[in-house]
């Protein structure tokens, strides 16, 4: 059994995802459908474009890429997660000995929360 989906501009269960692609930029909608009196309606929630481009130029050189809504948060996160520890990793040598160390402190608070 697939896991309810939750629209997080409403917080309501939807039924699908759409996707339409306008000038070249993908952008997705939660679809929530209802039948009554044997008519169906569809109701749709903008959940923003397939990738952010606003952003993107900054966050470049970190290797990245910020997603948007349609992608689930966990997905979501475990990307920006990874992205973040693989810039870190790549450019230690731009830190100092303190500095390192608090990132040290702070993965190893992180991971006792787990």
């Amino acid at each position: 059994m697939r896991p309810m989906r939750i629209c997080p501009r409403c917080g309501a269960p939807y039924s699908y995802t759409e996707r339409r692609i306008v000038h070249g930029i993908e952008y997705h909608y939660a679809v929530h459908e209802k039948r009554e009196n044997g008519r169906r309606t569809r109701t749709r929630h903008y959940l923003g474009p397939a990738t952010y481009t606003a952003g993107q130029a900054t966050h470049m050189a970190l290797g990245v890429e910020w997603e948007g809504a349609a992608t689930p948060d966990p997905a979501r996160l475990h990307a920006y997660l990874r992205a973040v520890l693989g810039a870190i990793a790549r450019r230690r040598d731009e830190f100092d000995e303190a500095g390192l160390d608090e990132i040290r402190r702070e993965l190893e608070r992180a991971l006792d929360e787990l």
